[in-house]
């Protein structure tokens, strides 16, 4: 595949601003902007908009953010589930346990 081809490319071009009738690269969103840019984007009759500067700052912006309960639901969820899976992994050790023959004395352990 060549680079060009790459969804890596891909993904860089489209958050290049190109000039309408030549194809000349005006603003690329991952430098930073120039006077320079801004005057050939103006003379092309580019508009700018703050998304094509800050792209990766406005996808942050537009996430949703959960609310303080939805996160504490979360955790709670979380917590849950770890319960939850310590109480399985503590019956399995005890099933383990009854079914071994083999007692070993608490003192033995601790040696």
């Amino acid at each position: 595949m060549k680079f060009s081809e790459s969804p890596f490319y891909q993904q860089k071009l489209a958050e290049t601003l190109h000039h309408p009738d030549t194809g000349e690269v005006l603003i690329c969103v991952n430098r930073k902007l120039t006077k320079q840019m801004v005057m050939r984007a103006k003379d092309a009759g580019v508009v700018i908009t703050r998304g094509m500067l800050h792209n990766r700052r406005k996808k942050y912006l537009q996430r949703e953010v959960p609310s303080n309960a939805e996160k504490v639901a979360n955790r709670e969820r979380q917590l849950e589930n770890s319960k939850a899976r310590l109480a399985a992994q503590r019956s399995e050790l005890a099933e383990l346990i009854a079914d071994d023959d083999e007692v070993i004395p608490y003192d033995l352990l601790n040696e």
